[in-house]
């Protein structure tokens, strides 16, 4: 009896040590840490790895990942797609296919212990690489021509493109009509590259635009394709050149010329399409439009306009294009000439004497020049840079002048007044630089209408006014400037003079290539005793 006590009481303490000794071990046992996640993204799959750092103390008994593409939670069980890679501790990868290109995921790893129980990593995003290529966005006319020497149209149109991983594309074209334009510089985005072609038929055509890039991997990518109706409406004209010439004034300090082109445009068919007719030039390399008429037109109608420029130098070339708008006035067709109108010149030769009646480079403050200045705008003397400067203070409305003395022209019938004037920060909206004239010592003045001079607009040129209307009259000129509230606008004025032709010179000449173009001599142009051919000089109507 007493052997089997001892016995039972044996086997009771190894029971008791041996649960004991089951619960201090557990209360050891932690959660699985990990590294985090790392992607190698490409465009349909991604590469996730992760490291399991530390078991717990436990065997791991399954890991991977978990992935989705909206943001999920890890507690619980993740509303998301799992992927297993595996068991125990230490580095693991997984594959995950069929993703979207250019597209957002997120994904975390996961690793079950030995209880069965689920331990995540931080979730983490990563998108997939977009797909390299080139889509096409659109496609449009934007420009039309029609050559009246080869009778033949061309066109060019802008192709709207969205390029995608550029770094991985070798070489890009767009494909039009047979033929193919190389795409540069290629940069990711949106970008707009220009397309054109030769000999479209009378009735258009319809052409596909498409993109194309070859892959420095060697693959191949054809974008989408746009059509694109071709047609100039039957629209048919010709330019030509009737004449130029070049009109020449000058001062002590500084010359420039007066450019004077006469040109002519013919409709020779589509008439009825054409919205409105013009003419730009690219000698200046902006478009200067002129609406000619606005009558009626029709096949075989023949208009002319003038084209004047000034300029530093007494020789130049322009390159006159005419324009035709059709459908909304939006869309145009250029025309060029049947006498092909490249390099039209004009050769000047000198050279003329002129009598200064009255000069002032404004080199220093000048006796010849009253001011007259208010309490909010006046003109000063900048001696740094030579010129007389009008400017106003904020909140002003005043007037500041700037007066000459007395000229007589009591015996003149050709005398000319010539300023160089620069106007900074006007607005374009009201006028604040005039000039003005009195023949009674300054009691009453009257506005002076010079060509291409506007006292709203910022310009730096030398100005030209006829004086023909107060020959034989004693004037006094003002340069008068008018402030605003906002006490903007600065007026500069460096030189004033006038002046007479008092002998003449060599012929002026124009010429151009397979035209004919009239020689007009200045001689008959300026040296007339007749304010009626000045005051047409001046109107570029001679």
């Amino acid at each position: 009896m007493k052997n089997k006590l001892i016995l039972c009481a044996a086997l009771l303490f190894a029971a008791l040590s041996c649960t004991k000794i089951i619960e201090v071990y557990q209360d050891e046992f932690g959660n699985p840490a990990f590294s985090s996640v790392t992607v190698e993204s490409g465009e349909k799959s991604a590469i996730l790895s992760a490291t399991i750092t530390d078991d717990g103390g436990q065997l791991i008994s399954e890991r991977g990942f978990y992935w989705s593409d909206a943001q999920f939670s890890t507690s619980g069980n993740p509303n998301a797609t799992k992927i297993s890679s595996g068991r125990g501790k230490g580095m693991f990868t997984q594959e995950i296919p069929g993703l979207e290109a250019g597209t957002d995921y997120w994904a975390c790893a996961y690793a079950v212990n030995g209880n069965g129980a689920i331990t995540c990593s931080e979730v983490i995003k990563f998108s997939t690489l977009a797909s390299a290529g080139i889509k096409l966005l659109d496609a449009r006319i934007t420009d039309i021509g029609y050559h009246a020497s080869s009778e033949t149209y061309n066109f060019r149109v802008t192709a709207r493109i969205n390029v995608s991983q550029a770094d991985r594309i070798q070489a890009a074209y767009i494909f039009m009509c047979n033929h193919q334009w190389d795409i540069s510089p290629l940069e990711d985005g949106e970008s707009d590259h220009e397309v054109s072609s030769l000999a479209i038929p009378d009735d258009g055509i319809t052409t596909g635009v498409t993109p194309y890039a070859l892959l420095k991997n060697g693959n191949e990518f054809y974008g989408n394709t746009i059509s694109v109706k071709l047609d100039a409406k039957g629209i048919k004209g010709d330019i030509a050149l009737l004449s130029n010439y070049v009109d020449w004034y000058s001062e002590p300090e500084h010359n420039f010329y007066n450019h004077v082109y006469r040109v002519k445009q013919s409709v020779i068919s589509g008439a009825s399409n054409i919205a409105k007719l013009g003419f730009y030039t690219s000698y200046d390399y902006k478009n200067r439009e002129w609406i000619l008429d606005d009558s009626p037109l029709y096949d075989g109608r023949t208009l002319s306009s003038t084209l004047n420029y000034t300029t530093d130098n007494p020789k130049m070339s322009i390159y006159p294009v005419g324009l035709a708008w059709f459908g909304t006035g939006s869309d145009r067709i250029r025309i060029i000439g049947s006498n092909d109108l490249y390099d039209i010149n004009n050769n000047y030769l000198e050279d003329y004497s002129f009598e200064t009646f009255f000069y002032e480079p404004f080199s220093a403050e000048s006796a010849k020049f009253e001011v007259k200045n208010d309490a909010t705008c006046s003109w000063t003397h900048d001696s740094e840079n030579g010129v007389m400067k009008a400017c106003g203070s904020s909140g002003g409305g005043g007037e500041a002048w700037l007066i000459s003395k007395e000229i007589d022209l009591s015996d003149r019938s050709n005398a000319i007044l010539q300023f160089r004037s620069e106007t900074v920060s006007f607005d374009g909206t009201a006028e604040q630089a005039f000039l003005k004239i009195s023949t009674d010592n300054g009691k009453s003045w009257t506005d002076v209408q010079v060509e291409n001079f506007s006292g709203s607009a910022n310009a730096a040129n030398s100005y030209v006014a006829d004086l023909s209307q107060w020959y034989g009259k004693k004037i006094r000129y003002a340069f008068v400037y008018k402030g605003n509230s906002a006490g903007t606008g600065i007026w500069k004025i460096s030189s004033a003079s006038v002046y007479v032709v008092t002998s003449t010179g060599q012929l002026v000449s124009a010429t151009v290539q397979k035209s004919n173009v009239q020689k007009v001599s200045l001689r008959k142009m300026l040296l007339k005793d007749s304010s009626e051919n000045i005051n047409k000089l001046k109107s570029n109507t001679l």
